[in-house]
């Protein structure tokens, strides 16, 4: 029935998969990531994909706890850091997918990625490619849905990343031009991270930082109702980023 998919035989062993031979898989899996070769990893993480949208049960059940028994996260990681743009959008699928269960959590993977994350996303808003742009919103979303799962299944967010290193990089990005997609995701990471601070009013670098950081997105939201009010999809956006964060900010 698959014989004509691009990936032949090795896409058609993953639909007649059996959880015990997930052994057998992933470490191929691993090993094709781990090579300089482009097409390899493309289809490691292709193959990866299919494993993690699995709907057969017994599938799912093991393949995340195997995730972190083979390394597989921290393998993704590496193949963020290479920066090369064809890789980027399957490896944060596989992150997405991964980060909607408790196994991500319960070892330093999540924060290993989250870490990773940044660090990308640092370098592409660095760049003066425009071409890889679109990868800035791409990264601060999956930033964000790691933070969001995280919350969802009841983990402390100050355990997945360092605060304050969300707010240095909410401050570094947000001096950048950005489309209404990538400023209205910081203001949910935004959110996020201040159910985890406590301001005690001294006048300390990091309370200046949060501070700054909160003020910024918020002039950013009135920005963009003062000047781009006629687009309904921006002015309602900022109409709710900007209560949520004012909301987030008196908690």
């Amino acid at each position: 029935m698959y014989s004509n998919n691009a990936h032949g035989s090795g896409m058609e062993e993953l639909f007649q998969l059996k959880s015990e031979n997930l052994d057998h898989l992933l470490p191929r899996i691993k090993r094709n990531l781990m090579l300089p070769k482009e097409k390899s990893q493309m289809s490691a993480l292709e193959q990866l994909t299919v494993l993690l949208k699995s709907q057969v049960h017994a599938i799912r059940s093991s393949v995340f706890t195997k995730l972190i028994k083979f390394d597989i996260i921290s393998t993704l990681c590496d193949v963020l850091k290479t920066f090369r743009e064809p890789l980027i959008t399957p490896a944060l699928e596989c992150l997405a997918l991964a980060s909607e269960h408790q196994e991500f959590y319960e070892s330093q993977v999540a924060a290993e990625a989250v870490s990773s994350l940044l660090r990308l996303a640092h370098y592409v808003g660095m760049s003066t490619d425009v071409e890889i742009c679109p990868s800035l919103e791409k990264l601060l979303r999956a930033i964000r849905d790691i933070l969001f799962n995280a919350k969802k299944l009841g983990i402390d967010v100050d355990n997945v990343c360092a605060i304050n290193q969300i707010f240095s990089f909410i401050k570094e990005t947000s001096q950048r031009c950005l489309s209404y997609v990538s400023r209205f995701t910081i203001i949910d990471v935004l959110n996020v991270v201040l159910e985890y601070v406590t301001l005690d009013g001294c006048e300390n670098e990091d309370e200046r930082l949060i501070i700054d950081v909160c003020n910024e997105s918020i002039k950013s939201m009135k920005d963009i109702l003062e000047h781009d009010y006629e687009e309904e999809y921006a002015s309602t956006n900022a109409i709710v980023g900007l209560c949520c964060l004012c909301a987030s900010s008196i908690r």
